[in-house]
């Protein structure tokens, strides 16, 4: 008998996400609220590492939570809401950043 994978995501855990889920798509209200409690310091934390400006970190959590607001209908639940937001932060962080002609690179920590 196997150990189990300690990064697989547990049955409660995808159970609630997709209760939450659910009830965001069916209007529930707090329901979108709940959500952005509970991932806004994630957010935060991806968003800021990648550009160091917390006026830009601010707008791009915002557009972070749009962006999942709109497209929530497609998460499938195979993995944690945890994991599927913080990738669509990472990507609205790295397209910032290739806007700005950072060309996706990720800030260094101290200096260089």
């Amino acid at each position: 008998m196997g150990m189990p994978d300690p990064i697989a995501p547990d049955d409660a855990t995808l159970h609630a996400d997709h209760a939450l889920v659910t009830a965001v798509l069916a209007g529930t209200p707090g329901a979108f609220e709940q959500v952005v409690r509970s991932y806004q310091g994630l957010c935060w934390h991806i968003v800021d590492r990648m550009v160091r400006h917390p006026d830009d970190t601010r707008e791009l959590c915002q557009e972070t939570f749009l962006r999942v607001h709109q497209s929530l209908h497609q998460y499938r639940g195979e993995r944690p809401l945890k994991a599927w937001i913080a990738q669509v932060a990472y990507s609205v962080a790295k397209r910032h950043l290739e806007r700005r002609g950072d060309n996706g690179k990720v800030a260094q920590h101290g200096p260089a």
